[in-house]
């Protein structure tokens, strides 16, 4: 057979072998044109996954001895349909996805959901990649794909907001992908790694025709004296910035093991905050919120955002961060 890649363009990797799992039951999503299937996309199998999956005729956690089919429990990987997953996802159903596990024959089903939300009216596609408050982000290949498909008179504007933080491989900010692009503009901010946030400063990057317009409608005296010369000087200690993201990624994954501890699901590593989901935990996001703040510990409910049972988690200080993960565990101690 020959080699198949993942949505990054990387030679796929094993899904799983304990179950054997695949259109050709070797451990891989792969597939050809026998699998009218395409049993392509390497998911992390849950109840709810499984429940919705029968309701719509195909039992995936019943063993079929003459299929050499053990049946699917939660916490399993498996390669599922594209059409299956997207049905699911449709439905609020959908399991998370392990994408270099993914064949790319995926995106053939899986559009960039952004896409579905154009219509002839739209005139602007703004996008803060990554997205606060869910931490999740558009890869290098799905932002060029969409700047590709949008029409080109849509001006795709790109929030870098965090983009310092973001180590991942698949992850490009916006002004790497589109730096000689008309129909892109850029925005940077001071207010995040470099922590001048209540000196309201940043800045933007995009053609002379875009950046005249705004001049038009940009009011007088909008940013001050001292926090342009703040901004300024903050460029120049890049030593900052390298402590700040190592600060960050060694906390990260100190306090997201914590949280899986607890049943809590976090978005992957990347921007220095969490979105917390309590869907598995058996605490209740505001529980959780309420015994924090009673320790003088903020987190911002999602509620407002439609977002239910969750809670953002900014990463601190080191003091902070251990106080973060004591509270927690005396939260936690009994449960």
């Amino acid at each position: 057979m020959e080699k198949q890649f993942n949505i990054f363009e990387e030679e796929i990797e094993e899904c799983c072998s304990n179950p054997i799992t695949g259109f050709f039951r070797n451990g891989f999503c792969h597939t050809d044109s026998l699998d009218r299937g395409l049993h392509v996309v390497c998911a992390y199998i849950t109840e709810d996954f499984l429940a919705f999956s029968k309701s719509r005729g195909n039992d995936l956690s019943t063993p079929r001895k003459e299929f050499n089919f053990p049946g699917l429990r939660e916490g399993d990987h498996w390669c599922v349909c594209a059409e299956r997953w997207k049905e699911a996802h449709e439905n609020d159903m959908a399991p998370k996805v392990f994408l270099r596990r993914t064949n790319k024959k995926a995106l053939n089903i899986i559009e960039i959901e952004i896409l579905k939300k154009i219509s002839n009216k739209t005139k602007i596609v703004f996008l803060a990649n990554p997205n606060n408050p869910t931490g999740t982000y558009i890869s290098k290949k799905q932002l060029l794909e969409l700047r590709k498909r949008l029409n080109k008179k849509i001006l795709l504007v790109v929030d870098d907001a965090y983009f310092e933080y973001m180590l991942n491989k698949d992850y490009k900010s916006g002004l790497e992908l589109f730096k000689n692009k008309n129909n892109v503009f850029i925005l940077r901010t001071f207010s995040k790694i470099y922590g001048l946030a209540s000196l309201r400063v940043g800045w933007g990057y995009g053609s002379k025709k875009i950046v005249e317009a705004l001049y038009k409608i940009k009011p007088p005296f909008n940013v001050n004296k001292i926090a342009q010369v703040c901004a300024i000087e903050s460029l120049k200690d890049q030593s900052f910035i390298k402590k700040s993201v190592k600060h960050n990624l060694d906390w990260a994954k100190k306090i997201q093991k914590t949280l899986n501890s607890y049943n809590i699901k976090t978005n992957d590593i990347g921007p220095n905050f969490f979105l917390l989901d309590f869907k598995n935990c058996k605490l209740s996001a505001s529980f959780v919120e309420k015994k924090l703040e009673a320790s003088g510990i903020i987190l911002r409910e999602m509620n407002s955002y439609g977002i239910k049972n969750c809670l953002r988690l900014t990463i601190g200080n080191n003091h902070e961060n251990k106080l973060l993960l004591d509270k927690l565990k005396n939260i936690f101690k009994n449960v």
